[in-house]
């Protein structure tokens, strides 16, 4: 007869089988490669989400600028425009978002150094947009000044002192090209920013969109300094696109590198961005300054 001595459950001289020190670092490997794949997934999924949020907040900004149209005899906003001269401290200005406010009704109004016509917050604000140490930027969504041009004083002349002539949905060929608002850079650590895109030829010359390589914040080394950096040309923080609300009112995420200056910024002849597009220009000067971007017989 045999007779087996166990101890507890376990027959005696059997151990119990445990990790090795190799099973373990290769256990702790797999996860941390699992970690490494799934990580950058999820910040991607975040970020999509930020993106739907910033397109909704372009639609509800392009509906607003649609009614203020269709009560303004079709006529587009200006970018912006001063209240006043120039008196001690700097004009005070109006931008393109406060005017359309009153269809919106959504953000908060800026009555600080820039003027009483700024709107921040609600649905003028990207979830994705830096934030400075000064506090929030304004005017995180910029026009395109070939469909609201800027002027720079109180009587509604632009840089080159020439009356200001405003686009119209007549004047607009083809509006599902063309570019309205979109969000572009940070102008540095300032709680101001351009209201604005930049669609000078000559700051986006060097390719069909200079702005895959101009994809920063306000640098000093941006193309054209201050008036060229990232705070005046769109950004593509979502996910390497950037979001944009085109006349017809439609909103689409454009990809970097896939943006036409001439058919998707300057639009076409016959519109006035009160900077070069008088007849005079139209022969021989801006955009002609910028053949490897503009073509005159691709004008629809």
């Amino acid at each position: 007869m045999t007779i087996s001595l166990t101890r507890g459950c376990f027959p005696i001289g059997k151990r119990r089988a445990a990790f090795t020190l190799i099973e373990l670092l290769v256990v702790i490997a797999i996860i941390a490669i699992l970690a490494a794949i799934l990580f950058p997934v999820f910040a991607q999924a975040r970020e999509k989400a930020r993106q739907s949020s910033c397109l909704s907040n372009e639609k509800q900004i392009g509906l607003g600028i649609m009614q203020y149209v269709q009560d303004y005899d079709e006529t587009f906003p200006v970018a912006q425009y001063s209240l006043n001269a120039a008196p001690p401290g700097g004009q005070n200005y109006v931008f393109w978002d406060a005017m359309v406010q009153p269809y919106i009704k959504n953000g908060n109004s800026d009555a600080g150094s820039t003027g009483t016509g700024s709107i921040f917050g609600g649905v003028f604000q990207c979830p994705s947009f830096p934030t400075p140490s000064q506090g929030q930027q304004r005017n995180q969504y910029g026009a395109n000044p070939s469909v609201m041009p800027w002027t720079i004083s109180n009587d509604a002349k632009n840089w080159e002192g020439q009356p200001a002539s405003l686009a119209t949905l007549a004047a607009i060929k083809v509006p599902s090209d063309l570019v309205m608002v979109a969000e572009k850079g940070m102008n540095g650590n300032n709680v101001w920013g351009f209201p604005y895109l930049t669609d000078w030829c000559f700051l986006w010359s060097g390719g069909a969109d200079i702005s895959k390589t101009v994809d920063t914040d306000f640098s000093a080394d941006s193309p054209g300094g201050q008036w060229g950096a990232g705070g005046t040309f769109p950004r593509y923080r979502h996910n390497g696109t950037c979001n944009m609300l085109f006349v017809d009112g439609h909103v689409k995420a454009i990809p970097r590198g896939r943006l036409s200056w001439q058919r998707n910024i300057w639009g076409n002849v016959g519109l006035n961005n009160l900077d070069f597009r008088s007849d005079a220009n139209a022969a021989g000067g801006y955009p002609t300054w910028c053949p490897d971007i503009y073509d005159r017989t691709k004008e629809p």
